[in-house]
């Protein structure tokens, strides 16, 4: 295979021609620390690195400065990495990677060394797995180092900015969760009444609700090899929701019957009847196809008369007054699997409140899962993007520095140029577009404002369009003025798309009484897809908006003027515009960002 101009392959793969290549034990000094885990403190003063990846204490230390970490045996091998610029001390049987070549960045390293260093070790065992690593696996571990610091520094930024970003997303998320499990305790137990709601629930036993059911399922025999009738796990429901995939479903030996009432239908309630004690009593509603899937010996299922009712129990059996039931009435002579009859199942009491208020607690409920699963999405979204911007950073198939090159003026843009492809009035399409995003992203609390819907739609055009045609560089970032001054604004107000709102220190745009009809012109030119595309950018912030849609623009710039697409030729853009250079003195413009708004543009619009 052909190489690109200016690469070239070494011990480690293909890499840029100046990148040099070297191994760790020609770069750093590899020891092992010299303590015990016993020796850990509960709440000592300085980190204490074991072969695992929590961090104890201690209320010593043995080292001050900068090292990388990893495990020398133990489950953690060539999975548990650390860095540290500090005091701290560690384990006799964790290796200490210090005193770096000044050819070398500390943080460059640990990042290159963890993510390569799992695939180099399993390369040398015919095991799956290593029970131990020796000096040499490290020591003649090749490193591939870029010519310069400020480089390696540039790519240990890109990344610690994202690492930062997902810390942020995992610490939201974990608050979302617990404020959703505080709310589920007080609402479904009836501590905590929604405005509207009083009088006293209605208590009811399991037995009086259902209509078929508690029975338990069946476990046939089954192997990798089977193609038999499919069956769930018990992680298919672990949950407390159906997760259908190749690790929670495996297939029997036989074929059961068609008309076996093994087969699970929507809407069936499955109850884990035998797992550990936290998880015993476990409750999902199935919501995959019908007639397709049987379940196993260890989960009871039950059909109930009502599908409200059905769903009232699941949340209320995942609820901690649930688990607690489950937790008593469990029993069994394996301690480790305790087991719920299917008796004590039907004489659990359920407090039920009417019809309206358990529909107002579930959509208070699922308002929050929605939230949580949107931001679960966006934190996989984001690892992902991590994962790949590090394997092209880390390689030198994408540079935050450039090599030397010849620069060369770059065309200006024709922002008025008509578009051939349209097929309606390019006024009506953004007064469409500006319609939607104010019904996505505005409220009456938080209007729609026009810098934000002006990145928003540059993005959506982008995408969908493959060009953004109109945008100036303004000092905001990509800017159209047509939209306020050449009648899209104004078409969407006059056709009941949208309004003007103010919400204190807030104005922009909410969604008015035929936002339908924009809607369905947006289904009909753009589709569901970029609906569901723009939402990603639901929570993020006006500047992260501005840094995308200027950094991707000036990407346009460079592919127009034939040039390589690299930080410092997007720098180069941004500081040569009068209205854009200002942008370099903001935070949300330092190099890393750069850097890391280009990775997300290559993800966005590739």
């Amino acid at each position: 295979m052909e190489l690109k101009q200016g690469y070239k392959r070494t011990g480690v793969g293909v890499m840029p021609e100046e990148w040099e290549c070297d191994s760790i034990g020609n770069l750093a000094q590899i020891t092992t620390g010299s303590r015990n885990t016993q020796d850990r403190i509960s709440d000592g003063l300085y980190p204490f690195f074991v072969r695992s990846q929590i961090i104890e204490r201690i209320n010593s230390f043995s080292y001050d400065g900068e090292a990388v970490l990893t495990a020398g045996d133990g489950v953690g091998t060539g999975k548990v990495f650390h860095y540290i610029n500090g005091k701290f001390d560690a384990h006799q049987r964790v290796y200490r990677i210090s005193n770096f070549s000044n050819r070398l960045s500390g943080y460059f390293f640990y990042l290159y060394f963890s993510n390569r260093f799992y695939d180099r070790i399993m390369q040398m065992t015919a095991k799956s797995s290593v029970d131990s690593v020796r000096r040499p696996m490290i020591a003649d571990m090749l490193v591939a180092l870029p010519p310069t610091r400020t480089e390696q520094d540039a790519i240990a930024g890109a990344v610690g900015d994202a690492n930062a970003l997902i810390e942020s997303l995992e610490r939201l998320l974990a608050k979302k969760r617990q404020i959703k499990q505080g709310m589920m305790q007080e609402l479904l137990s009836g501590k905590k009444r929604l405005p509207g709601f009083d009088g006293e629930w209605e208590v009811r036993a399991l037995v009086d609700l259902v209509k078929f059911g508690p029975r338990n399922g069946y476990s046939g025999r089954s192997s990798e090899e089977s193609r038999g009738t499919p069956t769930l796990s018990l992680g298919a429901t672990t949950s407390g929701a159906l997760i259908l995939n190749a690790y929670t479903v495996k297939h029997l030996e036989e074929i059961i019957p068609p008309n076996s009432d093994l087969f699970l239908k929507v809407g069936d309630v499955l109850v884990q009847r035998s797992n550990t004690l936290e998880l015993v009593g476990t409750t999902a509603v199935f919501d995959g196809p019908s007639g397709v899937y049987v379940y196993p010996d260890l989960m009871m299922r039950m059909q109930f008369s009502e599908d409200a009712t059905a769903h009232w129990f699941w949340r209320y059996a995942n609820s901690a007054a649930g688990r607690r039931f489950f937790v008593s009435v469990a029993a069994g002579s394996s301690g480790s699997m305790p087991k719920i009859s299917g008796e004590a199942l039907r004489k659990m009491l359920i407090p039920f409140p009417s019809m309206p208020e358990q529909t107002a607690i579930a959509t208070v409920l699922s308002d929050m899962e929605a939230e949580i699963a949107r931001l679960e999405m966006k934190l996989t979204k984001v690892s992902r993007i991590k994962q790949g911007m590090m394997q092209e950073l880390l390689t030198g198939k994408i540079r935050l520095v450039a090599p030397k090159s010849k620069i060369v003026p770059f065309p200006e843009r024709n922002p008025t140029a008509p578009s051939s492809e349209k097929t309606h009035n390019p006024q009506i399409n953004e007064a469409v577009l500006i319609a939607i995003l104010a019904k996505g992203f505005g409220s009456e609390a938080f209007p729609l404002g026009r810098k934000r819907y002006t990145k928003l739609s540059y993005l959506l055009h982008r995408r969908f369009d493959h060009r953004a045609e109109g945008y100036l560089k303004k000092a905001a970032g990509p800017y159209n003025p047509a939209t306020k001054y050449k009648g899209a604004e104004a078409i969407a107000k006059k056709n009941g798309y949208i309004r003007e709102h103010k919400s204190g220190a807030y104005s922009g745009f909410v969604a008015a009484e035929n936002i339908a009809q924009a809607e369905t012109y947006f289904q009909k030119w753009y589709g569901e897809e970029a609906r569901q595309w723009v939402e990603q950018f639901h929570y993020s912030k006006n500047d992260e908006l501005e840094l995308l849609a200027t950094v991707d623009m000036a990407m346009e710039d460079l592919r127009t003027a034939g040039q390589e697409v690299n930080q410092a030729g997007v720098r180069q853009i941004i500081e040569s515009d009068p209205e854009w250079k200002p942008k370099l003195a903001r935070e949300i413009f330092s190099d890393a960002n750069i850097a890391r708004g280009m990775e997300r543009c290559f993800q966005l619009f590739s």
